[in-house]
């Protein structure tokens, strides 16, 4: 039986401070003042000494230059309070350092983050490596929490990040706190809740959850390092850990399906450098949206919320877990959706020149004044007419492509017109279809093939659209349609202007002449018409 050493259980387990309680009117308070009165409320929380006013600006400088990085969009301070509500001290203390190091996102180290890290790791040839030289006890403690060793390679998908986050902070509180007993017991409690922030990770090959390592290494840790907890302390600590991943993860969760891409879509500009500048091209907004295609094609939902002998607990997790799931399909065929119409953009753009930034095509975002009247691509397309007759779209899906995202972003408008047209076309079976011929990066030898594959109604229309917003290339993106196939003229252009279900036809099976290029480019002014109108009365 383990037995406790602590003489003030209160002290080893804190409860939750409310800091808005504490701070008054905290959203008055500048960020810099906010950070530096946190730190110092959660220090008296967690029962150690007054720090010096410099220690505490200095210790908030660190972590404002860090999450104010110019590569956060997600990962900021903003991220920081929205956790800390409700938390314990342990887990504010972890709050505030988890994110500090995102090394493949902000291009290495700032000069405050070196300080601290500079002989924790080697770079060789643009690979992380734990150095092989002997580190003080306050790393190796994270070292055991995290489960590394000397000389390990570093992955950035696998824990890189939070554990090279979680030595900045175990040197900066022991140097102000010092190496005392109880400081190395906070050290290894605040690593644990960092290291849980570890996201999307499944059973290891032993059938084990993440959880459970956890309980095991610190147990070890226990006994190599004399901290003297007894078993529910170490159960609690695990408990603690596992409510801070989950909280870190919580978005998974919400039932606001516009509310959670909103959060996702912030995620864009960091891993995608291009998308931080206001010209990027067509291919580098394809890239990132197949990355996210495939990034919600593989997320496990399973993955995400995790519980640790609680079943209240367990139950709350698996309530998440089930909304996830409904997020995640919806995220999915949202980002599909747009995937696809970026797509169908490049394959246009490759046969008529290459590619161009991506509002060469799509419009201006109406952002300037010079700018608040130009064209836009989705004037020119019927993207709130209903689904295509045979073709099941999810509601919610399409509910977020019209009305659009929770928050307006700096390279992409809240609502997803293009999107929203290729989904009323497609459905999901559909996108699942065309992404096998979607080829990213998109270039002139495969680009007829995907738009051949897709339903020719649909990308008629595109076509000509884009001749309207990229005036300069008109001639040569029209041409585009003698180059597709001759098959069944008549036949399409008699359903065509009946207004049949043509949704299933592609250009593998249906020809695309002069006539078919009139009676859409007829429609064209009708259709810019209402679209505007309609675009006016939601924004």
């Amino acid at each position: 039986m383990r037995k406790s050493l602590v003489r003030d259980a209160s002290q080893r387990n804190p409860a939750p401070v409310d800091y808005k309680k504490q701070l008054g009117r905290i959203d008055r308070i500048p960020m810099l003042s906010r950070i530096v009165l946190m730190l110092e409320q959660n220090r008296k929380a967690l029962g150690l000494g007054e720090a010096s006013i410099e220690d505490m600006e200095q210790l908030s400088f660190l972590i404002y230059d860090s999450m104010e990085a110019p590569t956060r969009t997600f990962h900021t301070i903003e991220h920081l309070f929205d956790l800390h509500y409700g938390a314990d001290p342990i887990q504010t203390s972890a709050i505030a350092f988890h994110d500090i190091i995102y090394y493949q996102i902000d291009g290495g180290l700032s000069e405050r983050q070196s300080r601290c890290l500079h002989d924790i790791f080697t770079d060789q040839n643009g690979k992380l490596f734990i150095t092989k030289h002997k580190l003080e006890q306050t790393i190796e403690i994270v070292m055991d929490v995290f489960g590394f060793e000397y000389g390990q390679l570093l992955d950035p998908f696998k824990g890189m990040n939070e554990f090279l986050s979680a030595c900045v902070a175990a040197r900066v509180f022991t140097g102000i706190d010092g190496i005392s007993k109880y400081n190395q017991e906070l050290n290894a409690k605040r690593s644990a809740c960092i290291e849980m922030t570890i996201p999307f990770r499944k059973e290891n090959a032993d059938g084990q959850r993440t959880v459970d390592v956890l309980y095991d290494r610190l147990c070890k840790m226990d006994d190599k390092y004399d901290f003297g907890w007894d078993e529910p302390e170490i159960v609690q600590a695990v408990q603690r850990a596992a409510d801070l991943g989950n909280r870190d993860l919580a978005n998974f969760a919400w039932k606001d399906h516009g509310a959670f891409l909103s959060n996702t879509w912030k995620l864009l500009p960091e891993s995608n450098v291009k998308l931080r500048t206001r010209a990027f091209y067509l291919s580098d907004m394809q890239n990132a949206l197949f990355k996210m295609v495939n990034f919600f094609s593989h997320l496990d939902p399973t993955s995400l919320f995790i519980a640790f002998r609680d079943p209240k607990e367990e139950k709350r997790q698996e309530a998440n877990t089930k909304e996830a799931a409904r997020n995640i399909r919806c995220a999915r065929s949202y980002v599909a959706s747009k995937f696809i119409g970026i797509t169908a953009l490049c394959a246009i753009a490759d046969l008529t020149g290459g590619d161009t930034p991506c509002q060469h095509f799509t419009g201006d975002r109406k952002n300037t004044p010079h700018r608040k009247n130009s064209d836009q691509i989705h004037f020119y397309l019927d993207w709130l007419k209903k689904p295509e007759r045979g073709v099941t779209c999810d509601h919610d899906v399409m509910k977020v492509l019209r009305k659009g995202r929770k928050e307006e972003d700096n390279f992409d408008s809240r609502n997803s017109p293009l999107g929203a047209f290729v989904y009323s076309y497609l459905g999901d079976e559909g996108l699942d279809a065309a992404l096998k011929y979607a080829e990213c990066p998109m270039d002139a030898m495969h680009a007829l093939t995907f738009l051949e594959h897709l339903p020719i109604k649909m990308v008629i229309e595109i076509i000509v659209a884009a001749s309207k917003t990229c005036l300069i290339r008109k001639e040569k993106i029209l041409n585009i349609i003698e180059e597709l196939p001759s098959v069944f003229q008549e036949k399409y252009d008699a359903m065509y202007i009946q207004g049949e279900d043509v949704s299933e036809l592609t250009m593998s099976s249906v020809s695309t002449t002069d006539s078919i290029f009139n009676v859409v480019h007829r429609s064209l002014d009708s259709i810019k018409e209402n679209n505007c109108l309609s675009f006016m009365k939601q924004n």
